[in-house]
């Protein structure tokens, strides 16, 4: 018996092809028991942005500890990128539900590294991220460090974005 490739048929072949590739890259930056998730929209992370993340884990790690003495130093974060697309072979599929997958992917497996929330970083990587593919941890979004950076108002807002991630130390 012989399998058949549909995948090789004009009809598959003319809907990859149709079908948009979505050009992306995201940083996952894990500190502070967090995995800090944040799509760059065409940019490298700035050393800035990786400061303030570092800075928001701390100041989370301060909060949530109740009077206990923490570390005088906070082990270094861990950062990474996933760039997608990561291949060009339309056979494989390149489409949003393609990344949408893989990213998901690529997120659960940081997540089993020891972090118990996700931190998504503006609005852009939530929608490239299927939420219930990556696990029961606890999820919160807030604004981009680029938004930070840019308007300081926005502290406020964030700092209660956060507040739930208090709760699950």
């Amino acid at each position: 018996a012989s399998s058949i490739d549909v995948s090789a048929t004009p009809a598959a072949a003319a809907a990859d092809a149709s079908d948009p590739v979505p050009h992306f890259s995201m940083a996952a930056i894990a500190t502070g028991g967090l995995l800090w998730l944040e799509d760059l929209q065409g940019r490298p992370l700035a050393r800035e942005q990786l400061q303030l993340v570092q800075a928001m884990s701390r100041a989370l790690a301060v909060a949530g500890a109740g009077g206990e003495q923490l570390p005088a130093k906070a082990a270094p974060a861990e950062v990474s990128q996933f760039d997608w697309p990561m291949h060009n072979n339309r056979q494989l599929g390149l489409g949003e539900d393609a990344a949408r997958a893989s990213l998901s992917g690529f997120v659960g497996r940081k997540l089993e590294s020891g972090c118990r929330g996700l931190v998504l970083l503006g609005k852009a990587g939530a929608a490239r991220l299927s939420l219930d593919q990556i696990g029961a941890v606890a999820v919160v979004q807030t604004s981009s460090t680029a938004e930070m950076l840019s308007s300081s108002h926005l502290k406020k807002q964030v700092w209660q974005d956060l507040s739930p991630l208090l709760s699950q130390r």
